[in-house]
This record gives C-alpha cells, sequence and structure tokens, in this order.
C-alpha cells in the first residue's frame, strides 16, 4: 500500500484490495501468529479507507478461508499422512466442516477481487468480505 497510495493520491483516484486470511477474524491455536498478522491487516484496510476516501481511494479487503491451491493440497498431503487416509479423505473430511460442503476455488476469490476494483463497486470501501463458505459466521 505504501508503494501505490502517494500515486493515487496525486491522481485523486485508485483501489486497494487487501486479501488476508479467516484468521484475522477466529482465533486458531495452531495459527495464532498469522491470525494476529490478518487481524492487524484487516484494521489496517479498514483504517486506510478512511484516510483515503476523500482522496478518492477505496481500500477494500477479502479473507479467503480454505482455497483450492497448493498450500492448501500439501495441508491435505500431510493431514492425509498423519492420519493414515487418502488425500480424498482428507479433502472430504475437512470439507465436510463447511456449510456449503466445499472449499473456494481461486477463481472465485479473483471473482470477488475483480468486482471490488471494478466501477460497479464504485461505493464499496472499508468493507471486508469473508469468503469461507460460512464457516465462521460474522456480522
Amino acid at each position: 500500500m505504501d508503494a501505490v497510495r502517494p500515486g493515487m493520491i496525486q491522481r485523486k483516484r485508485g483501489v486497494i484490495i487487501n486479501i488476508m486470511g479467516m484468521g484475522g477474524r477466529s482465533a486458531q491455536q495452531v495459527f495464532l501468529s498469522g491470525g494476529a498478522a490478518n487481524a492487524a491487516l484487516n484494521l489496517v484496510t479498514v483504517g486506510w479507507a478512511n484516510a483515503l476516501g476523500r482522496y478518492g481511494i477505496r481500500v477494500n479487503g477479502i479473507n479467503p478461508g480454505n482455497t483450492l491451491t497448493d498450500r492448501v493440497q500439501r495441508g491435505l498431503q500431510a493431514m492425509a499422512r498423519s492420519e493414515g487416509i487418502s488425500e480424498a479423505e482428507a479433502l472430504e473430511r475437512s470439507q465436510s466442516r463447511i456449510p456449503l460442503g466445499r472449499f473456494a476455488r481461486p477463481d472465485e476469490v479473483a471473482a470477488v477481487a475483480l468486482f471490488l476494483a471494478s466501477d460497479q463497486a464504485g461505493y464499496v470501501t472499508g468493507a471486508i468480505i469473508p469468503m469461507d463458505g460460512a464457516s465462521t459466521p460474522v456480522l
């Protein structure tokens, strides 16, 4: 944000979209440090939205939950090894805890980012959009 902010202020327009995990909304014992960093970025996102709105700059965030990325796939592989199950079973078990019944796809996260960057979201700023299939209910 520091790198792009001066040019956006000069142009009096711009969009910043931060993507930070759901760990910033819900404390998880295995991810407390990362969750704290995500929580801080949530706060920075809404704070900059407030500070930069007068310059025509919109700042929003996306909180994806489990998304079918290489990182998540490696986690599923580790889970499968440690529990003596197949990767497919590890995926099924993990997805069964999500109300929508599946992980997000990277293109779904990208679609929300594209919307937030578009003129269609021209009056949306300071929003943090959860994308975890309703696993972590938030207001």
